[in-house]
């Protein structure tokens, strides 16, 4: 079995001794959500409201008062245990001849103390292993709360970029609908055929169901923000304007953000606090089969029923009583084979999280980097496609083209449009995974 020590020291992760263990008050019960505010909302807006309304966080905060009250019970152990009884006696006494005394009934009450003084860490052990159990439960809590942000961020990006990708659709069905105008009016002059007015015609009903198609998506995407906001999915959530911003790599090595997860990423080391509880449940169970040593106690005091003033007498007593176990049917060697296998377990847990916030952290890594570059490819074609519509456009108006190829290079030009405002979603989604991934995203320098 690897100590203690050891297990802290392993990946460079914090060692997790020092934090503190206060648990702060409950959010709002069930049925109580923060009102809607009437203004549009930012996505620093929308965290904060989902950080309070969404049900995920009281889930967190009920298991970190729960593993509390559990380390309560534990630190009992370390009290005296009192109690107080009162009892009632009805005495008869019989000799052989079939005579018989006076009946007395006694009455009085008795104290009684235990206190357990030494044993070989049974107690320390499973105070140990709840301190550390309510650390990952906190520990867990706030990697909720970062799950419950990532929910925000990406149904934000989607339903901004779905909005915007609405908005270019209308751009789609707006030039679809004025290329069919353009068709039936050479079409009339006799410089067109009808199949190019159904060639038009055609354009604009498949931008038509585009445009409703990314609609419908639309409204399922605020289905989801408005749900991961904490609302009933029918709320309509006012979003403040999309504003694009430059897109560029991570500011920071790889590597610095491996280091900076290995640090900072709740969910591997609420892993680290289990396998830590984990090993202070072998301590506590090795005591289990070991003699412990308790110190008692107890005075009483009766009286006689129906004789004023006349006591029935009291006693007291102080002892130690040192228990030594002799056999259990081998229930304590199976038992602590057992803790030593599940604190061999919570070590090998440990690994798999490591390797899959380090797998988290490099594939966002570069999909943020792939982002960066996609986005700037994405703006030099729609750039041209735009360039190529317009001309196409001009020739065909001057009978110089076909409709065919205005229809192509329209047809471009959506899909420009709809790879714009794809990579953008992209961009910032995988950014927030990154930082997801991370733990956050330290500034430039470790600060």
């Amino acid at each position: 079995m690897r100590c203690a020590a050891a297990a802290r020291s392993a990946y460079d992760l914090p060692a997790l001794d020092g934090h503190a263990l206060d648990v702060g008050p409950l959010p709002a019960g069930r049925g109580v959500r923060v009102p809607l505010p009437r203004r549009s909302l930012s996505l620093i807006e929308l965290s904060d409201l989902a950080l309070r309304n969404n049900p995920q966080t009281r889930v967190a905060w009920a298991q970190v008062k729960a593993d509390a009250a559990a380390l309560g019970i534990a630190k009992a152990a370390y009290w005296p245990q009192i109690d107080a009884s009162v009892s009632v006696q009805h005495i008869q006494s019989l000799s052989n001849t079939g005579s018989s005394g006076p009946a007395q009934t006694r009455y009085g009450p008795a104290i009684s103390l235990s206190y357990l003084l030494w044993d070989f860490g049974t107690r320390a052990g499973h105070r140990r292993s709840a301190q550390y159990v309510l650390l990952s439960a906190r520990l867990a809590r706030s990697q909720t709360l970062q799950d419950v942000i990532l929910q925000v961020e990406q149904a934000y990006y989607l339903t901004q970029g779905l909005a915007a990708l609405v908005d270019a659709d209308k751009k789609s069905l707006r030039g679809a609908s004025e290329s069919l105008s353009a068709a039936r009016q050479r079409q009339e002059q006799g410089l067109a055929t009808i199949g190019d007015v159904y060639q038009a015609r055609a354009a604009q009903a498949q931008a038509r169901l585009i445009l409703q198609r990314d609609r419908g998506s639309l409204a399922a995407a605020r289905g989801s923000l408005a749900a991961a906001a904490g609302y009933p999915a029918d709320t309509r959530l006012r979003l403040s304007p999309w504003r694009e911003g430059g897109a560029s790599a991570p500011a920071m090595p790889v590597k610095a953000l491996l280091a900076h997860a290995h640090r900072a990423r709740p969910e591997l080391l609420a892993a680290k606090a289990r396998e830590l509880a984990s090993l202070a449940d072998v301590r506590a169970v090795r005591g289990q089969g070991l003699p412990t040593l308790s110190l008692s106690g107890d005075v009483a005091q009766s009286w006689i029923a129906g004789v004023p003033g006349q006591s029935g007498g009291g006693s007291y007593g102080v002892g130690a009583t040192l228990s030594i176990p002799l056999f259990a049917g081998f229930a304590d060697r199976y038992a602590l084979q057992q803790a030593r296998a599940q604190a061999q377990q919570a070590q090998a847990s440990t690994d798999v999280a490591l390797r899959q916030v380090e797998l988290e952290v490099w594939q966002a890594y570069q999909s943020v980097q792939t982002d960066a570059v996609t986005l700037k490819t994405s703006d030099t074609l729609l750039d041209n496609a735009q360039l190529a519509e317009r001309v196409v456009r001009a020739r065909y108006e001057r009978g110089l083209d076909t409709i065919l190829n205005l229809l192509t290079a329209q047809a471009t030009l959506a899909a420009a449009r709809a790879q714009k405002v794809q990579d953008l979603v992209n961009y910032y989604s995988d950014l927030g995974v990154l930082g997801h991934a991370a733990g956050g995203l330290p500034a430039a320098g470790g600060q």
